[in-house]
């Protein structure tokens, strides 16, 4: 059966600061599906990407790191994860159907 889009999007998101981000490799994204929303820190709401998905459909880790929050979110952005990766960069996926990884866990890249 073919999977029918919805207008559930996963959000993505790094910490920023007034300073540059160290240079980090192995990102990838965490999810398929167009990007909808990109990274502007100067703009509100634009401090990560969104990428339009499915229900249900996979999200992984966009780096190396661990699993420092695993639950339901706050702000409407229903069940999240959070990921502390390098250097103290974050990154948060939101609006998933289900979580597999727990607090405390190592991940790895995808």
């Amino acid at each position: 059966a073919a999977t029918k889009p919805s207008d559930h999007s996963i959000q993505a998101s790094s910490t920023y600061t007034n300073q540059a981000i160290p240079k980090m490799t192995g990102w990838q994204k965490p999810t398929q599906g167009k990007v909808v929303r990109n990274f502007n820190p100067n703009l509100p709401g634009h401090k990560g990407i969104q990428i339009a998905g499915t229900l249900n459909q996979p999200v992984t880790s966009a780096n190396s790191g661990q699993v420092v929050y695993a639950g339901q979110g706050s702000g409407g952005f229903g069940q999240l994860v959070m990921v502390k990766h390098a250097n103290n960069v974050y990154t948060a996926c939101g609006y998933l159907s289900s979580i597999a990884v727990k607090e405390g866990q190592r991940v790895q890249t995808g």
